[in-house]
């Protein structure tokens, strides 16, 4: 099941940045060693 997302460009902008941001926070934590989930 699909849910549908408002429309709005504030909030188009603000999921977009969030989704971004979770994507680089990724390779910076392994850059330096550090996991985002404990190992296992």
């Amino acid at each position: 099941m699909k849910a549908s997302f408002p429309d709005g460009a504030g909030l188009h902008r603000a999921a977009l940045a969030y989704m971004s941001d979770m994507t680089i926070q990724e390779t910076v934590l392994r850059a330096n060693g550090v996991h985002w989930a404990p190992p296992g």
